[in-house]
């Protein structure tokens, strides 16, 4: 029993001894790791203080970079500038530095999306042409061949475009549909070739077999002073008929002067060639005074400010005409955008004032609204109003050339129709495809209806003819 107590008395010494042991080692580890700690915190505290100095340098070199990029950008835009207005005085018809409007919430989406439709529209493999007798309804096939370049032809229809192609072959199947088919005359249509090709950037027609009649658009030579904000305010006040529009200043001394008795006047300075609100700002009578306020080839337009709104935010109307064969016509379509920012009249803010995209931003067809009838009849007096102005292109029009004109107003709180901008090429496609079906594609068929039948639809209304 003794031998028994002593062998579990060493053991315990033992463990004991074991556990001192133990205890020693975690220390020293312990220690060991805390100096490594230490250590380590000390590099950190060395390198943190190297990173955060690397990081400020790194940040100020962005910065010097971000703004080089800027002014070299605006050096660009300069010389687009300048070359596109040697462009107007020469006559050429490369097209003049501007870009397509979007009516569309998404314009960037718009762009790529009529690129993709004018390279279909031109360069696409063709196909063995299919007979019109035997061809199916709605299926357009291809005439030509690569070098001559390439036309599609639906029914009795042939057209060639290089934007708004997925519309125009609506508004053509529609022509061609069985309630239509039974008013078409083949023989006015079977050799002949509609055409809506825009040769913005230097792009030409391309070589085609010769038809009886070929439709085409005004020469670009004479449009591209309509495109022209400067040009047009000119043409305006040369015409006596600037009334009808927002009034466009063409100095910052020239619209302090005009607004002399109106202390808070707004005014949206533009780019004689800028489009869907690029590079355009708000300023103040204040600002205006700065010395540069109103650069080269820019104008400055008043606000219309006693606005009619919807659900309290501002709204912009476009409306189409058609000029052709002498003739302006009104089209009954139109598009209303309205803008995501609740408005305030005194605001310079770009989104409650220009922007058309962003959240909230809705666009809704024209005659979709209870007003819509009238605010229809309100710019189409005003057009009526600036038909000197537009006269020179309906004298250059004919029976086989035309133009399509998108115009936008804005609505004053009594029921008036201001007009602001004068699109010669206005979009004739729209990210929003109920737009496309309410809009764009009864505005097309309605046009072509009128050049190649002589037709005259329910949506188009005559508002002047050239005297004879």
């Amino acid at each position: 029993m003794a031998a028994d107590k002593d062998a579990v008395l060493r053991s315990l010494e033992e463990l004991g001894h074991k556990i001192d042991l133990g205890f020693a080692n975690a220390s020293e580890s312990h220690g060991i790791l805390g100096a490594s700690m230490c250590e380590i915190s000390a590099v950190f505290e060395k390198h943190r203080e190297t990173t955060c100095n690397s990081f400020s340098e790194l940040q100020e070199t962005l910065g010097s970079l971000k703004q080089c990029i800027l002014d070299q950008d605006r050096k660009i835009e300069a010389i687009k500038e300048q070359m596109m207005q040697l462009q107007l005085a020469s006559g050429n018809q490369k097209g003049a530095c501007s870009e397509v409007k979007q009516d569309q919430i998404s314009a960037g989406a718009e762009e790529k999306e009529e690129k993709k439709e004018e390279e279909l529209s031109v360069s696409q493999e063709v196909r063995p042409t299919v007979a019109t007798g035997t061809q199916s309804e709605g299926v357009p096939s291809t005439i030509g061949t690569q070098s001559e370049g390439v036309a599609s032809t639906i029914g009795p229809f042939k057209f060639l475009v290089n934007r708004g192609k997925n519309n125009f072959e609506a508004a053509f199947i529609n022509l061609n549909s069985a309630n239509l088919r039974s008013s078409i005359n083949p023989g006015c249509v079977s050799d002949t070739l509609f055409t809506y090709f825009d040769t913005y950037g230097g792009k030409q027609l391309p070589n085609l077999p010769a038809y009886a009649r070929t439709v085409l658009l005004l020469d670009r030579a004479l449009t591209n002073h309509f495109d022209n904000k400067s040009d047009f305010a000119r043409r305006l006040q040369s015409a006596k008929c600037e009334e009808p529009f927002a009034a466009t200043y063409f100095s910052a001394e020239e619209a302090l002067r005009a607004t002399d008795d109106c202390t808070d006047a707004l005014f949206f300075v533009k780019s004689s060639y800028g489009t869907a609100g690029k590079g355009m700002r708000v300023v103040t009578r204040e600002e205006l005074r700065v010395d540069g306020a109103i650069p080269q080839r820019h104008v400055a337009q008043r606000a219309v400010e006693d606005l009619s709104l919807i659900d309290g935010r501002k709204f912009v109307v476009r409306f189409f005409i058609l000029i052709h064969n002498k003739e302006l016509l009104a089209h009954r379509r139109g598009t209303v955008i309205i803008h995501g920012e609740f408005y305030e009249r005194s605001s310079t803010d770009y989104k409650v004032q220009i922007g058309h995209e962003g959240s909230g931003v809705r666009c809704a067809s024209l005659d979709s609204f209870p007003d819509g009838e009238a605010w229809h009849r309100a710019i189409t007096r005003s057009v009526s109003g600036v038909v000197p102005a537009l006269q020179p292109l309906i004298d250059a029009s004919s029976l086989d050339r035309y133009a399509i004109l998108g115009l936008d107003a804005v609505i004053t709180s009594t029921g008036e129709a201001k007009l602001i901008e004068v699109n010669v090429y206005p979009n004739l496609w729209n990210y929003d495809e109920p737009i496309n079906e309410q809009v764009k594609q009864p505005l097309l068929r309605d046009v072509i209806d009128r050049i190649l039948r002589g037709a005259m639809p329910s949506g188009l209304d005559i508002i002047a003819k050239a005297a004879t």
